[in-house]
């Protein structure tokens, strides 16, 4: 399992007959329901095989799907932020 199309380019047993660029291409130009269904049949199995290894977890909010975010999700937009609202005080994101 490779981590990235261009870890598994570098890592192919055989040459393979195109250069990186164009294998970005080609994925780059798949249509949104190849994608789709290939991350669908990975959940599917992959669900199977958390209940097989009786690895499922409780919920952390029963009722509710809980999403959580890190933190540096946010960071590219803090600038923005400051930037954009003349009402926010800009000390407050110093440091």
């Amino acid at each position: 399992m490779n981590v990235s199309a261009n870890a598994a380019y570098q890592n192919a047993t055989k040459p393979l007959a195109a250069t990186s660029p164009a294998v970005y291409s080609k994925l780059n130009n798949l249509e949104t329901n190849t994608s789709v269904a290939l991350i669908s049949l990975s959940a599917t199995k992959s669900a199977a095989l958390i209940r097989e290894m009786e690895a499922e977890e409780d919920s952390l909010l029963a009722g509710y799907r809980v999403k959580i975010l890190d933190g540096n999700a946010l960071g590219s937009r803090e600038h923005r932020l400051t930037e954009s609202n003349p009402w926010i005080d800009r000390r407050a994101f110093a440091g």
